[in-house]
């Protein structure tokens, strides 16, 4: 009987002792972050007002890796989602364009969606009355249609955006990276793009032209080609190629990118740009560069 009673104790305490252990290595992992944290962003797009409609999603990239009791909550790197809440195109008699975004949420390291608050972030073209007047003068009623310019927000623009309430946040929870295989090199080129972005105007221009030089037999489709970094920043959504097709001339598939879509993220002047082309044998990663010409002003 004394041997069935220590028994039991035993098994009592060691469930105790095993409980509590559980208990406060989940309370280590579990941690709060609190309403009215700080978090810096950076804008992952550009954004122009004539080219981008009221209620598209937009993304902020976070900079630095935000932690609670030194544990990181949201990693460096991740992506805030946010919409353009007002779009108002550039308009005659000089009218500026009017463009609105806000930033709505982010995720957390064990998945859970942070609410984000901030202000709305509102920029405006340059009006041009003064151009409108003087046009009035040489051309009469016709110079009423002389417009302003289109509001934009530059990629890299910098913001601090705000935790909306208390989250308990597990971070024991890892990011999944799963394994992949190391990629092969891939050769890729842009064909020279002669035209001038007037991106003060937000004017659709022609869409890029691209090379990829692998052996016909790839059979390659154009999905199978996508954009993965510009300017060395991961995109925040997948980018493929509108078009795809044998070019015997340049013994290499020809492609196209839609001129709205990769504006959004290159660069006046030159942009590196990484492309990843997924076939049934092998995955390949090359890098090129796009020269523009942008009129800013």
């Amino acid at each position: 009987m004394r041997t069935t009673l220590k028994q039991i104790f035993a098994i009592v305490f060691i469930t105790l002792t095993f409980n509590t252990i559980a208990m406060n290595s989940t309370s280590d992992t579990n941690v709060t972050l609190k309403k009215g944290t700080m978090i810096p962003v950076r804008l992952a797009q550009n954004i122009n007002g004539n080219l981008d409609n009221q209620g598209d999603r937009i993304f902020f990239e976070v900079i630095n890796d935000v932690t609670v009791k030194g544990h990181v909550v949201v990693p460096k790197g991740s992506f805030v989602t946010g919409k353009i809440t007002n779009a108002e195109t550039r308009k005659s008699m000089g009218k500026a364009g009017k463009l609105t975004i806000d930033a709505r949420s982010v995720n957390a390291i064990d998945g859970q969606a942070i609410r984000i608050t901030r202000e709305a972030m509102t920029n405006e073209g340059r009006k041009r009355t003064g151009a409108t007047v003087a046009h009035v003068i040489m051309w009469g009623p016709l110079g009423l249609f002389a417009k302003g310019r289109a509001a934009r927000i530059s990629r890299d623009s910098e913001y601090d955006v705000e935790v909306d309430s208390d989250i308990t946040i597990n971070t024991s929870a890892q990011p999944l990276n799963p394994e992949q295989s190391s990629p092969t090199d891939l050769d890729v080129k842009f064909k020279k793009y002669k035209s001038k972005i007037n991106y003060a105007k937000g004017k659709v221009g022609k869409d890029f032209t691209v090379f990829i030089h692998v052996p016909e037999s790839s059979n390659i489709s154009a999905n199978d080609v996508t954009v993965i970094k510009v300017a060395g920043h991961t995109l925040p959504v997948t980018l493929n190629l509108n078009s795809l097709e044998w070019d015997k001339k340049a013994q290499a598939f020809k492609g196209t990118i839609d001129f709205k879509e990769l504006v959004k993220y290159i660069n006046p002047g030159a942009s590196s740009v990484t492309f990843q082309v997924k076939t049934d044998d092998a995955v390949m990663v090359g890098d090129t560069t796009l020269e523009t010409k942008w009129k800013l002003k």
